[in-house]
């Protein structure tokens, strides 16, 4: 919800820290010139953002967070399938802010990165981050300042590590020399309680969720100028598709700005054929395609034709049927990630393990830890929204439908859920008609965030898709 508005929770999270950081600074015991960060995990992740946003931190120890995002990218499905979608904010690959552009945020401040060797942050990536942020920091004489600790484990903040990243901070605090971690003295959840219940909503009138945060901030900002789904689509990330050369497949993969056509069969049934085509492009990414055509018959309009899951398949002969005697050849596809290109693997969540006990199909799409959510934050991270790379799919069919069939794609539609796909499509392509359905439901993205609803299906999510008109 709060990418559909234009933020990221993380926005809250670290305002939150600044704040608690205020709060710190209120108090007579505490030395302004020895304020730290570390964390681990999510909590890594925070103090990297708040030390990076706030030079009020002198000294900081993100623990098991920092790498190499591309290689984040890489096994974020298999070794940690849970989104943690804050993390992924916006643009940040596309924009060249990886890990060590934001550990250069934090110089000349001492900075210590914590690692586990075993950890779903891959290791080869906190190495190479470091080694990167090390070569500046020593060229202008601070070569002390950034360190690396190692623990052969998996994802924890380890007692070695701990030990490591204390003598760090009582280092460059001008603390006494220590050995050892300190004794660890536990409270009780009731002691650590600021709130009668532990719950502020509960316990305070005025007190308002995060959803309704959120909803509070899109109320602000819809009166900006908002902005075409066209114009986000044809942008500064746009492929150039309408340009693209369109080939026979020859054996080697397709270049960028080129698709390559393969048959791979055909059949008849009732004087309708079916052609079988494989597209490549993008180097590396496939699509599987139909087209559905009167056996003796003059070219006539295109229509798309898809449903949420993908390309049109035997149970839907009725009413792809009804279209061929409405007049349309069919072009049908597989949208990258869905159909044919699924990845036939279950990602199973260490936090929630009954996630991975889905069917296939369930599991597959489930917004917190499926495959597909996965593939659409990791889009978010090269600032090119899978939303957007679907409808460039509907482009690149409509090109080798217009290229290789002669023919032009005139209109689009499809069932269910997928009508909002449908509906987007004839908004951004240009000359590309939308059919009515009778059962047509459009997503808004604007009444998500008014009504504040939290599940859809993930790959609708467009950010700052709220505003657009």
């Amino acid at each position: 919800m709060a990418y559909l508005a234009g933020a990221n929770l993380a926005r809250w999270e670290i305002w939150d820290g600044i704040r608690a950081l205020d709060y710190l600074l209120t108090r007579p015991e505490v030395d302004s010139e020895r304020i730290s960060i570390t964390g681990t995990s999510g909590g890594g992740f925070q103090a990297a953002q708040i030390a990076a946003l706030d030079e009020r931190i002198k000294v900081a120890v993100p623990s098991c967070y920092i790498t190499a995002l591309p290689m984040r990218i890489s096994n974020r499905i298999f070794a940690d399938p849970d989104s943690d979608p804050e993390q992924d904010l916006f643009g940040m690959i596309s924009n060249s802010v990886d890990h060590p552009g934001l550990l250069l945020l934090m110089y000349p401040r001492p900075v210590m990165v914590a690692a586990a060797v075993l950890d779903f942050f891959p290791i080869e990536g906190t190495r190479k981050t470091v080694r990167e942020v090390r070569r500046l920091y020593e060229r202008f004489g601070r070569g002390d300042r950034i360190a690396l600790v190692e623990g052969y484990h998996s994802h924890q903040f380890s007692p070695e590590n701990q030990e490591a990243a204390l003598d760090f901070l009582d280092h460059f605090n001008q603390m006494p020399v220590r050995h050892g971690l300190p004794p660890v003295k536990e409270f009780t959840a009731e002691a650590l309680r600021c709130t009668r219940t532990g719950q502020v909503l509960l316990d305070y009138s005025n007190a308002r969720s995060l959803m309704a945060v959120i909803r509070e901030y899109y109320d602000e900002h819809k009166t900006r100028q908002g902005h075409s789904l066209a114009k986000e689509y044809y942008g500064d990330k746009y492929s150039g598709v309408d340009r693209w050369r369109v080939n026979e497949y020859s054996g080697v993969p397709a270049e960028q700005g080129q698709v390559t056509w393969q048959g791979v069969g055909n059949s008849t049934s009732d004087g309708v054929r079916i052609d079988r085509y494989l597209l490549r492009h993008s180097k590396l990414l496939e699509m599987p395609l139909l087209h559905i055509h009167l056996s003796a018959a003059e070219k006539r309009p295109v229509l798309l034709w898809f449903r949420e899951n993908g390309k049109a398949t035997a149970e839907d002969w009725p009413e792809i049927r009804k279209y061929t005697d409405e007049g349309y050849d069919i072009v049908s596809f597989d949208f990258r990630g869905l159909g044919e290109t699924r990845m036939p693997y279950t990602a199973v969540s260490p936090d929630d393990p009954a996630l991975g006990a889905l069917d296939f199909d369930h599991a597959y799409v489930n917004p917190i830890s499926g495959v597909l959510a996965n593939h659409v934050y990791n889009s978010f991270l090269i600032g090119r929204p899978y939303f957007l790379q679907m409808i460039e799919d509907a482009e690149i069919a409509s090109r080798f439908a217009s290229e290789k069939l002669g023919a032009k794609v005139a209109a689009v539609v499809a069932p269910g859920d997928a009508f909002t796909l449908a509906n987007s499509i004839a908004e951004t392509l240009p000359g590309v008609k939308l059919l009515a359905r009778a059962d047509a439901k459009v997503l808004k993205w604007s009444e998500l965030v008014e009504q504040k609803r939290e599940i859809w299906s993930i790959q609708y999510l467009l950010p700052s898709g709220a505003y657009i008109h």
